[in-house]
């Protein structure tokens, strides 16, 4: 039994661990991206090499498929079909000057202890940076996850940054809902709290 419960116990020690120490959470914020861009690269590498531009292969009948589409607009094919001939650049400096603002907010959020602030910027820049290596290597990016329900609705095509993002996203409304505010700590949010009763 003892056994079983090391990887458990492991974990809640390594958290901890990152929950007190400010430094350790840039390791956090930096393995958050690793592992989003990591994975959104290897997954886009296996639609480029197994794949031809507009094909498609079911996943789920009539529900999801992976195919192979090229965007160069914003996440979730935003600004896609736009005639702007510069989309290319202003997506490249909002993601750079977005992941700067990113870089900022979680210096100023590494001794507040709001670790799932870290964490959740983390996850959104990983897929920013994704996307944004992307569009340097190819000028646009691959998008192979479509959502649609049989011929009658389908969903822009996405990739795993663009979920990333999301998911992030998520992760900061639900930060929000628990103490009310981006800043404050659990402490501070009780505080708060209780100064507004």
């Amino acid at each position: 039994m003892i056994g079983l419960n090391l990887p458990t116990i492991f974990v809640q020690n390594v958290w901890k661990l990152l929950l007190k120490n400010p430094v350790k959470k840039w390791y956090l914020f930096f393995l958050m991206i690793l592992v989003v861009v990591s994975i959104d690269q290897l997954a886009k590498l296996y639609t480029l090499e197994n794949f031809f531009l507009g094909q498609s292969r079911v996943l789920i009948p009539s529900l999801l498929h992976w195919t192979y589409v090229v965007n160069r607009g914003g996440a979730f094919g935003f600004l896609a079909n736009t005639q702007f001939d510069d989309i290319y650049y202003l997506f490249i400096i909002i993601s750079i000057v977005a992941i700067t603002i990113a870089v900022y907010f979680v210096h100023s959020l590494l001794f507040n202890g709001n670790t799932l602030l870290v964490v959740s910027i983390g996850i959104i820049c990983g897929g920013i940076l994704g996307n944004l290596i992307d569009r340097i290597r190819f000028g646009y990016v691959v998008d192979f996850i479509d959502f649609h329900v049989e011929q009658k609705w389908s969903f822009p095509a996405f990739n795993l940054a663009d979920l990333g993002i999301v998911v992030g996203g998520i992760f900061l409304l639900v930060n929000w809902l628990k103490k009310g505010d981006l800043g404050r700590t659990g402490d501070e949010g009780k505080k708060g709290t209780s100064q507004e009763i």
